[in-house]
């Protein structure tokens, strides 16, 4: 079960006032957060080398997208790498499939910023 679906669960199964508790804190924490980066910033145009590994591509890409957290990546981007290093997979193709999942995470985090990253509402204090 993920951390979402798991809270989801818990928030689901709590009174009306402990809900407002958890929304409360979480509007804490979210505002002194300093990991939280501004996915208005730009990707940085570092070009593709001709010859370059998985792994470097990979430190390329964290160069090319700073906005994003590694972990947002994490996952798909470790089974691209053992798909490559284990299985034997093509470096290009992988290469290829870490540029789109970068991509994409940059371009749905920029296109939910508004409602996901912002709260409508902070909570009162």
């Amino acid at each position: 079960m993920t951390k979402e679906k798991q809270l989801l669960k818990f928030f689901a199964s709590l009174a009306d006032e402990d809900q407002a508790a958890v929304v409360n804190f979480a509007g804490y924490l979210y505002q002194k957060n300093p990991r939280k980066k501004d996915i208005t910033e730009v990707p940085l145009d570092i070009e593709r080398p001709d010859q370059e590994s998985v792994v470097g591509a990979i430190k390329r890409l964290k160069k090319t997208y700073p906005m994003i957290e590694s972990m947002e990546v994490f996952n798909k981007a470790s089974e691209l790498l053992s798909a490559h290093m284990l299985q034997g997979r093509d470096k290009k193709s992988v290469i290829d499939d870490l540029e789109e999942l970068f991509k994409s995470t940059y371009e749905n985090r920029r296109k939910n910023q508004t409602s996901n990253d912002e709260p409508s509402e902070l909570p009162d204090r």
